[in-house]
């Protein structure tokens, strides 16, 4: 697990429980966890959040998934990111 929203705050393994707190949240920039992935320790991501990530600036050739909550953004503007589904009501 990577928290994230502007810069990475911490990153743990999944233990199958989630976090009782979590660090960070809202600005979100996508590019430090492209990059985090991208360092080899990990092959693949898989993203939680509203959509609203900024501008990308960095690629990679790992499988990735974002899975943006139902009042998010329009999974359109996600493209370029990887594949992207989006939770509905």
């Amino acid at each position: 697990i990577a928290e994230c929203d502007a810069q990475i705050h911490k990153t743990y393994p999944f233990n199958g429980k989630v976090p009782e707190q979590i660090s960070g949240r809202g600005g979100t920039n996508m590019n430090p966890l492209i990059e985090l992935l991208n360092k080899g320790k990990y092959t693949s991501l898989i993203t939680l959040t509203d959509g609203y990530i900024g501008e990308k600036t960095v690629s990679t050739t790992k499988p990735t998934l974002m899975v943006v909550c139902s009042g998010g953004e329009n999974i359109e503007t996600l493209k370029g990111w990887g594949n992207v589904i989006k939770i509905q009501r």
